[in-house]
């Protein structure tokens, strides 16, 4: 699985890398207090890519503020419904399996193997 992964990482590169060598030509930047400077196109499509992926962290802040709070809020109230560590323990995956009926035969802990 983890060989996948790189192979995934090492095509997503060079398709980026391909996209970069063809859009090295130059283009006319005006710039203000710089004048005109000519600069390659995959560097303005690098900047504007990274300016939309810092205003979409930027616009998502407050919301993941909020989540942070209440569930500290919910934490908090949690701790104070069952002071002193007196809260039940938490269930296992097979426990809640078992109550909600989607998995049975989780009661033996025998393994058959089976030989060929």
């Amino acid at each position: 699985m983890d060989l996948i992964g790189w192979l995934l990482r090492l095509v997503f590169f060079l398709l980026v890398l391909w996209f970069a060598l063809q859009n090295t030509v130059s283009v006319t930047l005006h710039i203000p207090t710089h004048g005109d400077t000519q600069v390659p196109l995959v560097v303005v499509i690098l900047v504007c890519f990274v300016a939309g992926a810092v205003a979409g962290v930027v616009a998502l802040a407050p919301l993941l503020f909020r989540q942070r709070r209440r569930i500290a809020a919910l934490t908090r109230a949690a701790r104070d419904q069952h002071p002193s560590g007196s809260a039940p323990a938490p269930e296992g995956i097979p426990d809640v399996a078992r109550r909600v009926g989607a998995v049975g035969g989780l009661e033996t802990t025998e393994v058959r193997v089976r030989r060929r």
